[in-house]
């Protein structure tokens, strides 16, 4: 079993949109409305897919996420371009678990997001 896709509601789609597509190479797949208001597929066929759903709601009274966990190919090249974009590290930086080190950005939105060096934490 594989995760197929996270669903997101923000109250900042194009924000959300380009910080996925700019920082983790996702694309559009799909857009279309859901009661009357935009949304969008965002992914890649190998790795995962976001449903970004525009919502006037406050976030504060929806369910969060407590994080996307994301698994990058080259650990360093990754965490040197987000410090050259400047995105704050949340958790004082580096996390080292036993066999795989991690760090924590947020979108957006707010929404956590843990960059992992091993697939699974192995």
């Amino acid at each position: 079993m594989k995760i197929d896709h996270l669903n997101i509601s923000t109250n900042k789609i194009n924000d959300m949109i380009q910080f996925y597509a700019e920082h983790f190479d996702l694309n559009i797949v799909e857009e279309g409305e859901y009661n009357e208001l935009p949304h969008v597929i965002i992914g890649h066929p190998e790795r995962f897919y976001l449903c970004l759903y525009q919502t006037h709601e406050s976030l504060d009274t929806k369910a969060r996420i407590n994080h996307i966990g994301v698994n990058v190919t080259d650990f360093d090249t990754f965490l040197n371009k987000v410090k050259a974009k400047k995105i704050p590290l949340l958790y004082n930086g580096l996390t080292h678990y036993p066999q795989s080190d991690s760090f924590y950005i947020a979108d957006p939105d707010g929404n956590e997001i843990e960059i992992s060096s091993k697939f699974g934490g192995r």
